[in-house]
């Protein structure tokens, strides 16, 4: 999350990299790659947290593993596009939501 000067400038960075990496077949590869690697690792974390009932039988992982990547992406998007409306207390408090909506009744009362 661009929440400081540094990671705002990482942010500017990737954005200019999807769009130079979007036609560019390896490049592409090799990001979907990463992402593979991401989603098995977040599944393998999602299921350790279910077990302890850290979350809800009733939401599949697969919906919080594709929703954690859009959100990251979003918010870098929206930090460089609109940073006044974007600030660091935002972006936080967006994911706190996320994660509230993630974590499971029992945990969360």
């Amino acid at each position: 999350m661009p929440l400081d000067a540094v990671r705002l400038l990482e942010a500017r960075a990737v954005i200019g990299f999807w769009d130079y990496a979007a036609e560019q077949p390896e490049l592409m590869a090799f990001y979907d790659s990463a992402l593979e690697t991401w989603r098995r690792e977040t599944g393998m974390y999602l299921r350790q947290t279910r077990a302890a009932g850290g979350l809800d039988d009733d939401r599949p992982h697969e919906r919080v593993i594709d929703t954690v990547p859009a959100l990251m992406t979003g918010l870098q998007i929206n930090a460089c596009s609109c940073p006044h409306h974007n600030t660091p207390a935002r972006q936080t408090a967006v994911l706190d939501d996320f994660l509230a909506g993630v974590r499971s009744r029992a945990v969360a009362s």
